[in-house]
């Protein structure tokens, strides 16, 4: 049929090697890059509330925000605290930039406490395990603490009511910055969207002595 129309002499035995060589190629780089999604796929999904840091504050052990920055872990340490809820789109919206946050300041001693904000005065234990299912889903890697109500209020809004307006007072998503000695300099933090904003001010912290 070749012969016929005439292609033999522009489709010889050497361009179908090439051909099946090249489709061989693409085959193996194509089933080299599912496996990789698989693994990470896999491995994300293995990810249980087991492997993050949770404090579920039922009993007020936190009387106020400042008892957290007193744990041994933050000692030292510039602390970015992130203050949301589970039914807050705003505050689920800027958890796709903590990834480029904790990239940026992986080797230095910045800490993230993520702060949950109760909806009642009540324990919610419904809203307890959307925290926990939130907190899986979004990888977010530091300490997670559900606050106690009274923590939230008046260990938090009230005890820096100053700091807020009335219109501000028990708004989230909230942002704060913590120096290394545990003093809160900044209650009004730029977002992690803010990106070179909040870079900038974490690094100036950082370099204090």
């Amino acid at each position: 049929m070749l012969k016929k129309i005439g292609l033999n002499k522009y489709l010889g035995a050497s361009y179908y090697i090439r051909l099946l060589y090249t489709i061989t190629e693409m085959k193996k780089q194509f089933l080299v890059l599912i496996g990789m999604l698989l693994f990470c796929e896999i491995t994300y999904a293995q990810k249980s509330i087991a492997d993050f840091e949770i404090i579920e504050d039922s009993t007020n052990i936190f009387k106020s925000i400042d008892d957290f920055f007193k744990l041994d872990k933050f000692k030292g340490k510039v602390i970015y605290v992130d203050v949301w809820g589970t039914r807050c789109g705003p505050c689920i919206k800027e958890f796709e930039y903590h990834k480029d946050l904790k990239e940026k300041f992986k080797d230095k001693s910045v800490e993230f406490l993520y702060l949950c904000s109760p909806y009642s005065m009540n324990w919610d234990s419904q809203n307890v395990e959307l925290w926990k299912k939130l907190i899986v889903k979004h990888n977010l890697e530091g300490l997670n603490v559900f606050m106690s109500p009274y923590c939230y209020m008046d260990g938090f809004f009230e005890k820096y009511s100053d700091k807020y307006t009335e219109r501000e007072k028990y708004g989230i998503p909230a942002y704060l910055l913590v120096n290394k000695n545990g003093q809160i300099v900044n209650f009004k933090a730029p977002r992690p969207s803010s990106k070179n904003e909040l870079y900038d001010e974490i690094e100036s912290l950082l370099n204090e002595k």
